[in-house]
């Protein structure tokens, strides 16, 4: 994974590991510091054995699919798999979908994406998302090491959409939408 400069660890010769976030099986998530001097995080993968490398192979092609906001750099060569991602701004999704108004575009965005992950085998609860306006922003995808069956999915994605169902939809008008009366209006006035 790393090497060593004096005492500081080194992902790839191109990241300083400034500290650990976490370790979830063979994933280690890191934030580092890029050599432009921005800090970003890396999820590096330990391929020791060929699941691993499936693994990690399906959490790339999935990365390319969805073409996540956060994603600046996904490398799988000898020696070196892993994911750089940088900050997204925004508002976390949940805090998105509480409010009593949800906006129709927001609603059919969250629902869009939420297909969009289940195609490949993950769940909203995976994603860190977060809402600028009506877009979503995936800022970043957690590594799934087992894959999930589409019952799984579905029953997490209902669990992260409960929301939707309590929250008053706001209806996107159509421009023009208020003259719609005026041949009524006619039509009685005739």
């Amino acid at each position: 994974m790393t090497g060593q400069v004096g005492r500081v660890k080194v992902i790839d010769g191109k990241y300083e590991v400034l500290r650990e976030v976490s370790v979830q099986g063979p994933v280690t998530l890191s934030e580092v510091r890029a050599a432009e001097g921005v800090t970003r995080q890396v999820a590096w993968f330990n391929v020791a054995t060929p699941a691993d490398r499936q693994a990690f192979h399906a959490y790339r092609t999935a990365l390319r699919a969805l073409s996540p906001a956060g994603l600046t750099d996904v490398v799988a060569r000898p020696g070196a798999f892993y994911a750089v991602w940088q900050p997204v701004t925004g508002q976390p999704l949940e805090a998105a979908l509480a409010h009593k108004g949800v906006p129709q575009d927001l609603v059919e965005n969250v629902q869009a994406l939420a297909g969009a992950l289940a195609e490949h085998g993950y769940a909203l609860e995976d994603a860190q998302v977060l809402v600028e306006g009506h877009e979503l922003r995936v800022a970043y995808l957690t590594p799934q090491l087992t894959p999930r069956t589409p019952e799984d999915i579905a029953a997490r994605n209902a669990a992260t959409l409960a929301p939707l169902k309590k929250a008053r939809v706001k209806r996107r008008r159509e421009p023009g939408a208020w003259l719609t009366f005026i041949p009524g209006l006619l039509l009685l006035g005739g």
